[in-house]
């Protein structure tokens, strides 16, 4: 079939569309360098009084590009933690738009209490709705000692679950579980 294609296109005079470009190390780290920065940028404050702040982990848990989506889309996926605990994650992307470079924020709050971002010097805030809360899987039975079998089980247990994200188009985008955490 996509050999009948190419031939159909060949014999119109049509090219046929090349693959997206990569962006050259040299850009992927100014990416990198940029994403970060923008992360560093962000204030994830514990309480009100804002005494109590988690700090940002400044290696990415991920790093990802969507060559498909507003012209090339390259992110990290960045952690904050409260006393080895991640409270928030976030993913930190940009695209190119009218000659310069958008940034965009795609946050999830893994706070248990009260969680209160906020941005310098724009003083821009995000406002998590609600503190999650834990809950057992019975199912699960006892975490294993060993940190192999453990893994096993946790890898057992995420292929139960699903999830989604919906743009500002309202268009559903269906997550992919990645084979290595």
């Amino acid at each position: 079939m996509l050999g009948s294609m190419l031939l159909a296109l060949v014999l119109a005079g049509a090219e046929p569309a090349a693959d997206p470009p990569k962006a050259s190390a040299q850009a992927q780290q100014r990416l990198a360098e940029l994403h970060l920065a923008d992360a560093r940028t962000w204030n994830m404050y514990l309480d009100e009084g804002h005494s109590a702040k988690a700090e940002l982990v400044e290696k990415p848990i991920y790093v990802w590009t969507n060559p498909t989506r507003s012209h090339g889309q390259h992110g990290a996926v960045f952690v904050w933690n409260d006393r080895g605990r991640p409270v928030a994650v976030g993913s930190i992307f940009s695209h190119p738009e009218t000659g310069k470079r958008m940034v965009c924020h795609e946050f999830h709050s893994l706070a248990t209490g009260t969680l209160l971002p906020e941005r310098g010097p724009d003083d821009q805030r995000w406002e998590p709705k609600s503190a999650i809360k834990f809950q057992p899987l019975p199912e699960a039975g006892v975490p294993d000692a060993s940190p192999v079998r453990r893994l096993i089980q946790m890898r057992s247990l995420a292929r139960d679950f699903t999830a989604h994200s919906i743009d500002y188009q309202m268009e559903r985008w269906q997550l992919r579980l990645l084979g290595q955490p």
